[in-house]
């Protein structure tokens, strides 16, 4: 129920503008991610033969297989990315090999979820020096993964509504929703930091994935995040491996964050919002408003409200000029014209905004 309502039965009708605007990004943008039945492609590098070109379109074909038949929730999980990101501006990806499943693992990430310091600036995701990301592990995967020597120990229990963000702090407030402290029965919270950590003494930071339980503060795992050979030693430098994705909808040339249509025309929808329930709630007055007002103890008619039948008369003990006297209607104007026509301007300009986007526009 709006909240703020100007007396009981007012208006709290709203125009989806946000919603179309985002609705008409996805499906153009996913249309752009997905052109063809096979979208995947892959290029030979160094000197070209007839054995690269067989081989790049084998692995074409294998990543083909891997993205749209083995991971059935991959171009699923594309389309809700491209819907987040046209709303909050940001969105990621986080593509890893997981040793305890055996594969290549693509996971979508809420930009809630993956915390980098406040004052990186206006840098790419692979130049971020700290990224620490919130998981919600089931509590059996994380048994599995303790019993297999993926983790120190098993993860304990996630207490519910202990550790909250404050996004999701202002959606409880939001919906009335009440937390209580509890401990769950399914899930463990953990982070897993991606940093630089000079564990050899040498006094240069190697980059390291490091896993902590929530709960119960425990270390879980340590792992290198640069390449290595055969025998273990480091390759390329040491230079850290990037898994996460940064899908951005406009770029925001101060901050890490890009910007999206919730901050595009957020406002701007919640006056067209405004204007809207304001010319509804002034046409209602202008109706049954009018049709109110108040009676004279004088008159000689029953307490209450007086229901007049269409079509028919009423008999009184007054005097018609004493009803005149006694009866004061109440007087509504019906809303202006210029209501319409800011919504009209507003809602303009929220279509232009939405509509111009990098897919549209190339």
């Amino acid at each position: 129920t709006p909240i703020n309502r100007p007396w009981e039965g007012s208006s709290g009708e709203s125009l989806g503008i946000l919603t179309e605007a985002c609705n008409s990004f996805q499906a153009r943008a996913y249309k752009a991610f997905f052109p063809s039945r096979m979208p995947v492609a892959a290029i030979p590098v160094g000197p070209q033969s007839e054995e690269t070109s067989d081989r790049a379109k084998r692995v074409a074909q294998y990543l083909q297989w891997s993205l749209f038949v083995k991971e059935q929730s991959y171009k699923e999980d594309k389309a809700a990315m491209l819907l987040r990101v046209a709303v909050h501006g940001s969105d990621f990806t986080k593509t890893y090999f997981d040793p305890v499943m055996n594969r290549i693992v693509v996971r979508p990430v809420r930009a809630e979820d993956l915390y980098v310091p406040y004052t990186v600036g206006p840098v790419s995701i692979d130049e971020v020096p700290r990224k620490t990301e919130v998981i919600h592990l089931a509590l059996n995967e994380g048994r599995i993964r303790a019993s297999e020597g993926y983790f120190l120990v098993a993860p304990d229990p996630m207490q519910i509504g202990q550790y909250r963000s404050p996004i999701q702090e202002q959606n409880d407030q939001d919906t009335g929703v009440v937390q209580v402290n509890a401990e769950s029965d399914d899930y463990a919270q953990i982070i897993e930091q991606h940093r630089d950590l000079d564990l050899d003494g040498d006094g240069i930071a190697e980059p390291y994935k490091v896993w902590v339980d929530i709960t119960s503060e425990e270390l879980l795992r340590v792992e290198v995040r640069y390449e290595v050979d055969n025998t273990g030693r480091p390759t390329n430098g040491r230079l850290p491996i990037e898994e996460y994705t940064h899908y951005r909808f406009l770029v925001n040339p101060d901050g890490f964050y890009g910007f999206g249509l919730g901050f595009l025309l957020g406002n701007t929808n919640i006056a067209i919002n405004k204007l809207l329930r304001q010319f509804i709630d002034a046409t209602t007055l202008s109706i049954a408003g009018n049709m109110s007002g108040f009676i004279s103890e004088s008159l000689n008619i029953n307490k209450g409200p007086v229901k007049i039948e269409l079509g028919s008369f009423k008999a009184v003990s007054a005097s018609t000029d004493d009803i005149q006297k006694g009866i004061k209607t109440l007087s509504f104007p019906a809303p202006p014209p210029t209501v319409m026509q800011a919504m009209t301007v507003l809602e303009a300009r929220a279509q232009r905004i939405g509509a111009t986007t990098d897919a549209v526009s190339g």
